[in-house]
């Protein structure tokens, strides 16, 4: 009896441990650079594809006055964006997947 109630504990484990984890939900660009607004920044540069988004990835920021580049990828491409040096902003490329997978980048400023 005890092997029986084992084995079925530890089927019940695996297939529980075998399940995908459920993906982010889906956000309004707004609701996706939520935290970031709420920060002080605001979007200066919307995507160029249309949500809704899953965050992307970690952001990249450029220093007032500070130009640079950053590049995300995952498994349906990648995105990027090049920094132009601003005096007076900090700069914040926060990218974001749509609902396909695909990648693309919004732009903040403070």
């Amino acid at each position: 009896m005890t092997f029986l109630i084992l084995t079925v504990v530890l089927v019940a484990g695996l297939a529980v441990a075998g399940r995908q984890p459920e993906p982010p939900p889906l956000l309004t660009l707004d609701d996706a650079v939520g935290f970031e607004v709420a920060g002080g920044w605001r979007v200066v540069q919307s995507p160029d594809l249309p949500g809704p988004y899953r965050r992307g990835g970690l952001p990249h920021q450029a220093a007032k006055g500070q130009g640079g580049g950053a590049r995300w990828r995952n498994r349906m491409g990648e995105a990027s964006h090049q920094f132009v040096p601003q005096q007076g902003a900090e700069q914040l490329a926060v990218p974001l997947e749509t609902v396909d997978g695909r990648l693309t980048v919004a732009v903040l400023a403070r």
